[in-house]
């Protein structure tokens, strides 16, 4: 046999043994002992244990490991020599191709960031142009209506003016479990439920109010007890503006 790997394989084939045995028996991965065969020992680590392969490779198959390694001495030391070579260059091309992709790596890293960084300034920007405009937008009107000849100022409250303008506080009291949800103009500030001993205070322009258990619910309106309220059995919701306030005192 003139060739290292075809030494082995006859050694392997003439008693008739399948590689996946010889995998099974040393731990050696079958694509090593592939490659141990077809002499590409590239695909096989270090010197020392490129012979420990071999003497592991001949021990499974019950071989004559010392007097094969005798006989194949020079070829196994010229293996050897080739391999490193090989592993060389290939370790050169393997250092700059993990170099490559180290620098490939942080170069999209920091694109990431970068265009991370833009958009979150890009999108500040936006949101203080557009807080701007609605804050002027929410802003009280002015409006001069005539009435018996006199001119007097009125404010026109826009849909969310009731953000900036609270003439309502309303206090509740509970005396009992109750389920709350409030919401001031379009918004849902509260969803609860309370227990008995529980407070809780809101202000706004215009609040709605809903509650399963009204009459587990003092309910105080300007310091003004709406006393409805402890009459009801079913679930109520109100609405409370300075428009309606008195009508909802009166009941």
């Amino acid at each position: 046999m003139n060739r290292l790997g075809d030494a082995l394989k006859h050694e392997r084939e003439k008693r008739d043994i399948p590689l996946e045995y010889i995998a099974t028996k040393t731990n050696i991965t079958l694509n090593t002992l592939t490659a141990l065969e077809n002499e590409q020992f590239i695909e096989i680590p270090g010197g020392f244990y490129f012979k420990n392969y071999i003497k592991s490779y001949l021990n499974a198959i019950d071989a004559d490991a010392g007097e094969f390694l005798e006989t194949h001495r020079e070829q196994i030391a010229a293996s050897c020599c080739k391999r490193a070579e090989t592993s060389s260059a290939y370790c050169t091309k393997l250092r700059y191709s993990r170099f490559k992709r180290k620098n490939v790596f942080l170069i999209s890293l920091f694109a990431v960031v970068l265009s991370g960084l833009l958009f979150y300034a890009v999108n500040n920007k936006k949101e203080a142009i557009l807080n701007s405009w609605s804050g002027w937008n929410k802003r009280s009107v002015e409006v001069a209506l005539p009435q018996s000849g006199i001119d007097f100022i009125a404010h026109h409250f826009q849909e969310d003016s009731s953000r900036d303008y609270s003439p309502l506080n309303a206090a509740l009291e509970f005396s009992g479990r109750c389920w709350v949800q409030v919401n001031r103009g379009k918004e849902k500030i509260i969803e609860q439920t309370f227990q008995k001993g529980e407070k809780l205070a809101v202000a706004g322009y215009e609040l709605t109010i809903h509650m399963d258990n009204p009459a587990a619910v003092r309910f105080l309106l300007d310091a003004k007890e709406v006393s409805y309220l402890r009459t009801l059995t079913q679930p109520e919701k109100i609405t409370i503006t300075p428009v309606t306030m008195g009508k909802l005192l009166e009941k």
